[in-house]
């Protein structure tokens, strides 16, 4: 909150605060100070481009393949969870890749089951254009 010509609190919405990548850029160094860490690539992912992160998988066997697809091919190490049966496992993602073993038996494989993760998925893409299409008036049409 800052003060107006008239003194008077002025609150900052989305709307009314200015767009800075000063801003963003100071912030990223604070969240690196306070964690210790660098986050600079969940930025990179989240706040400078437009398209999501995508999970693809592959199994072949007793191993489940995971790896991370961003915008202009940037790391993005986020860990993603997977339960697999009755078990909960964090796959690391370092490089942006990871590997899981499957047990013989355990044929159920939930990728993220929490949904932390804001990742693209091809089941959401397909009902919106599905119901942009339901939505939009039949040609010809009056």
């Amino acid at each position: 909150m800052g003060r107006g010509p008239s003194g008077m609190a002025r609150t900052y919405t989305p709307t009314r605060l200015p767009p800075s990548s000063t801003v963003s850029r100071s912030y990223v160094a604070i969240v690196n100070q306070v964690t210790g860490r660098d986050y600079g690539w969940f930025f990179d992912a989240y706040l400078r481009e437009a398209a999501l992160p995508h999970l693809e998988t592959h199994r072949s066997g007793d191993v489940l393949s995971l790896e991370w697809r961003v915008p202009g091919n940037r790391p993005f190490p986020m860990p993603v969870e997977v339960k697999v049966g009755d078990r909960m496992e964090t796959v690391p993602m370092a490089d942006g890749h990871g590997r899981l073993t499957i047990l013989a038996g355990e044929t159920t494989i939930t990728l993220d089951p929490r949904s932390k993760i804001l990742r693209q998925l091809d089941g959401i893409d397909r009902f919106q254009r599905w119901r942009k299409a339901s939505s939009a008036p039949a040609a010809g049409a009056r």
